[in-house]
């Protein structure tokens, strides 16, 4: 195919017609056609053909890689952890300022205790005293006749006020049971007499009763013996008497024997009774303070945890971001926020936010490039990382309430050494560096990106 001369003759006449165009006046005005030849203008087609050709199977055929492009920026996959009191209270020192790494446990700032730490001694106070004053009514429940003081008392009688608290009880326990004792003794004493009374009188009976059966024996002879006239009237009527004296004795006799005997049961039924009241009395006393035990217990132990609380400490290592407290005596309020920290060791995510019409194109375990805003585009490197994470439902902004899907791109670290052996400018990812996403979506030829709004619209126009 020979064309450079057909092309150096179309180039003559052009240039002639626009150079001399006096030249073309009157019948020479119309240019002669340019005849080709044939084999050229089948030469010229096949190419056309051809090149049509390739155009149309690499339209169809090749693959081209589409994003979607999003606005992040780089957070700790453990988010920032934010400091706050239950109570509030007065600031009495500030331990730590931004920037500061600190461990978990650590203090970051303690609060005025005066309140918090009189109420616990108030507290303990009332709790030793009911627990000692529970010890000594067991032992007397018990009817012990020593008392013994709690392990936990005991350890702290060098402390003056439990000491007093410890002799008191031992004053009031060694009184309750004198006195108890006294009147134990009082009734014990005479129980022993009217012991005594009844032996006495039981004695008395039987020789009553002995008397009065000889005086019967001795009228019924004198009886025979009257009747057969050896015996005088006046006799028999002695005997008689006798014989009615000694059974008026026995009588008497059996009656002061009963009289004795119940004063012996009333006797040991008030000394039963005084030991009953005794130990009823502490048993009861002894519910009592074992209620206030418990009730004291339970107000202790959130006043020895708000007591604790005075020390605010760090909950994980981290390092102090966003102090809020500056000044000491400051007055903080419940659950207001001190400071912030961030976790040591968390591993460096960035949050994109993507539109939910381009959420449909990203799966977890889609690529992503990632390219920080904060360094020079042309000398920092673009990172690779992997979609770990996208949101279930949409969320809004809180300013504009527009929707998003929230993806989390994850950046092997082993990424970010490998592409800073390369950099022109070494990169250091951080919280809260400003990123440009793009994640990779599927591949897509021409013909799709051409066609595929036609279909959408043509489906869409025949649903209407």
């Amino acid at each position: 195919m020979k064309l450079r001369p057909v092309i150096k003759e179309l180039h003559a006449r052009v240039r002639s017609a626009l150079v001399e165009p006096d030249r073309l006046s009157g019948p020479q005005r119309t240019i002669a056609p340019l005849r080709l030849p044939r084999k050229t203008i089948a030469s010229g087609c096949l190419v056309l053909v051809l090149g049509c050709g390739a155009l149309g199977v690499w339209a169809a055929l090749a693959p081209l890689s589409g994003a979607v492009v999003a606005e992040g920026v780089v957070r700790d996959d453990g988010e920032r952890k934010t400091v706050m009191h239950q109570e509030g209270g007065i600031v009495k020192a500030i331990l730590v300022k931004d920037g500061d790494h600190v461990k978990a446990g650590e203090a970051l700032l303690t609060l005025d205790s005066v309140r918090p730490d009189a109420e616990v001694a108030a507290l303990q106070s009332q709790l030793a005293d009911d627990e000692a004053k529970a010890a000594r009514l067991e032992a007397e429940r018990d009817m012990r006749r020593s008392l013994t003081f709690p392990a936990q008392l005991a350890a702290r009688s060098s402390d003056p006020v439990i000491a007093a608290l410890l002799r008191r009880e031992q004053t009031l326990f060694e009184s309750e049971r004198q006195t108890l004792d006294d009147q134990l003794r009082l009734l014990q004493e005479q129980a022993a007499q009217t012991r005594q009374e009844i032996a006495t009188e039981t004695a008395l009976v039987r020789t009553s009763g002995e008397s009065l059966g000889i005086s019967k024996q001795e009228l019924q002879v004198n009886e025979q013996l009257r009747s057969e006239g050896y015996v005088t009237e006046t006799k028999m009527m002695e005997l008689r008497r006798a014989a009615a004296d000694y059974q008026s004795r026995q009588q008497s006799d059996t009656a002061e024997l009963i009289r004795a005997r119940q004063k012996q049961t009333d006797l040991d039924l008030k000394i039963a009774a005084l030991r009953n009241d005794y130990v009823k009395s502490a048993d009861t006393q002894l519910k009592d303070t074992t209620a206030k035990i418990q009730q004291v217990t339970d107000q202790l132990r959130p006043a020895q945890d708000i007591e604790t609380r005075t020390r605010i400490v760090a909950p994980v290592d981290g390092e102090v971001v966003g102090l809020m407290v500056h000044t000491i005596g400051a007055a903080i309020g419940p659950r207001e926020p001190l400071l912030d920290l961030v976790p040591s060791g968390a591993p460096l995510i960035v949050e994109a936010k993507i539109k939910p019409d381009n959420v449909r194109e990203i799966l977890p375990g889609s690529k992503a490039d990632v390219r920080l805003t904060a360094y020079n585009p042309r000398t920092s490197p673009v990172l690779e990382g992997t979609v770990t994470y996208l949101s279930a439902d949409s969320l809004n902004e809180k300013e504009t309430r527009q929707p998003f899907y929230l993806a989390h791109i994850e950046i092997p670290a082993a990424v970010i050494a490998r592409a800073n052996r390369t950099a022109r400018e070494p990169i250091q990812l951080g919280p809260g560096l400003r990123a440009e996403v793009f994640i990779k979506t599927r591949s897509r030829t021409a013909f799709d990106y051409l066609f595929e709004p036609l279909w959408d619209g043509i489906q869409k126009s025949m649903r209407d």
